[in-house]
This record gives C-alpha cells, sequence and structure tokens, in this order.
C-alpha cells in the first residue's frame, strides 16, 4: 500500500510539473521497463522519435528563447 501511495503521489507531481511545461515528450514504450537497465540504447531510441515528431514545437519554444525573440525575457523568467 505504501509504494502504491508513493507511486501515485510521484505520477501526480509530474503530471502537475507537464501542466507547466512549453512541450511534454511522451515516448511510449511499452515492451520497456524503467529497470531495463541494459535497455539504454532502446530507450535512446524512441526518445530520439518522440523528440522528432514534436520538433516543430520544440523549435518553437527555441525561437522564443532566443535573445534575438522579444518572448526571450518572459521564457527565461520561467
Amino acid at each position: 500500500v505504501i509504494v502504491r501511495s508513493n507511486q501515485y503521489m510521484e505520477a501526480e507531481m509530474a503530471e502537475v510539473s507537464c501542466r507547466q511545461a512549453d512541450v511534454v515528450l511522451r515516448p511510449w514504450a511499452p515492451e520497456l521497463n524503467w529497470m531495463d537497465f541494459d535497455a539504454a540504447r532502446r530507450f535512446i531510441d524512441v526518445g530520439e522519435r518522440e523528440a522528432e515528431a514534436n520538433l516543430a514545437a520544440l523549435r518553437e519554444i527555441s525561437r522564443r528563447a532566443s535573445p534575438e525573440s522579444p518572448r526571450a525575457a518572459e521564457t527565461a523568467a520561467r
């Protein structure tokens, strides 16, 4: 019960953080478990595919955060 409660709390904290993020990447790899320490390359590949799928949003954030952008100060203040 305690472990489940802790897992639920961690998931809720992650969701709160995600709501504050400009972009949230959620790589989907149901065949992998966070304890698959020998699967680093597969985790990286899944993450790269998710980043590539969201490249437009990531570039927009980068553009807004660049020093030349009028919104740079606002983005940096977050």
